[in-house]
């Protein structure tokens, strides 16, 4: 019978901080997150000066996430507490959705520019594909990895409720871009 004043040895790697992911477990996951975040900063930074037809508030949009995301990266790579995680899915979940927006309807605040015959030029409002650089798809494809990572190291009741939101918002950009097919 072991005396109620024992108390257990607790090794460094079995504790888990008020906010710290596990350790161990997701170091692996951690850092293809930091990785996915470093190649869709790099390739935002890289396709950003293709964006300038786009209007003159999609470049420096483009540039800034560029720059999260690199920092991002590093921040990921040492540690990855809740409040980082949160962050980074809501930043490339952002993301994601203003690429859909300026796709479907065009940028924000700004004219869109007309062909001689009065139709608009691709890329605003026509189709989300036009006029897309395959580099921006492939770095808003790495930020969705980067949001699907992070979502795996939360703690599993935050995850669910993590994965419910993420639910209803792709299932109201589905019905935003239905909405903009058919009316």
């Amino acid at each position: 019978m072991s005396s109620p004043t024992r108390r257990e040895t607790v090794r460094p790697e079995q504790f888990r901080g008020r906010d710290a992911i596990g350790q161990d477990r997701t170091a692996a996951t951690r850092h293809w997150a930091a990785l996915a975040s470093l190649v869709a900063g790099v390739i935002h930074l890289g396709v950003a000066p293709t964006q300038s037809d786009q209007g003159a508030l999609v470049v420096p949009f483009v540039i800034a996430l560029g720059c999260f995301q690199l920092a991002f990266a590093g921040l990921v790579w040492r540690r990855a507490t809740v409040p980082v995680a949160l962050t980074g899915i809501v930043v490339n979940l952002g993301a994601a959705l203003a690429h859909v927006a300026i796709r479907a309807t065009g940028p924000p605040a700004a004219s869109t520019p007309l062909n001689v015959d009065g139709r608009p030029l691709p890329g605003h409002g026509v189709h989300p594909t036009d006029g897309a650089v395959p580099g921006d798809l492939l770095a808003i494809s790495a930020g969705l990895a980067v949001v699907w990572l992070l979502v795996t190291l939360l703690p599993p009741r935050l995850r669910r409720r993590t994965v419910d939101v993420l639910l209803v918002a792709g299932a109201g950009v589905w019905l935003l871009r239905l909405g903009l097919a058919f009316g």
